[in-house]
């Protein structure tokens, strides 16, 4: 039936915010914002090499801040050196949820949240 994933969507308060930290710390590229009044919310997209992750912030004025329905425990975004992204992310004052990458046969990984707090991690594989 599927044909793979068209997106990963992520609750947002506040899109530019979003937007500006998946783009100018991440690397992505920036795809389109929209306002959908008609089902109460507004979207923006951002892409790398063809994955996209869309954001949504709920304008209905009944709307309640924070979480959507679901929750996705975390994204991860493969890298070539997890430390050096580790190094990075730090040196951007990004909230970073571990001291260290964890190194392992075959790559490594670390921790950190986005500007709405939602859970990444840098992925390194070998391979």
């Amino acid at each position: 039936m599927g044909k793979g994933i068209d997106h990963v969507c992520v609750v947002s308060d506040d899109l530019d915010k979003s937007v500006d930290f998946y783009t100018r710390v991440l690397g992505f590229e920036f795809v389109m914002r929209e306002a959908l009044e008609s089902q109460g919310i507004e979207i923006a997209r951002v892409q790398y090499r063809g994955d996209v992750i869309e954001f949504v912030r709920h304008t209905a004025p009944d709307a309640r801040p924070g979480r959507g329905d679901g929750v996705i425990e975390l994204i991860g975004i493969s890298v070539p050196d997890v430390r050096a992204g580790a190094k990075r992310l730090r040196g951007l004052g990004v909230e970073c949820l571990m001291d260290e990458p964890v190194i392992m046969p075959g790559g490594g990984f670390f921790f950190f949240r986005g500007p709405s707090g939602e859970r990444l991690e840098l992925v390194q594989t070998e391979g």
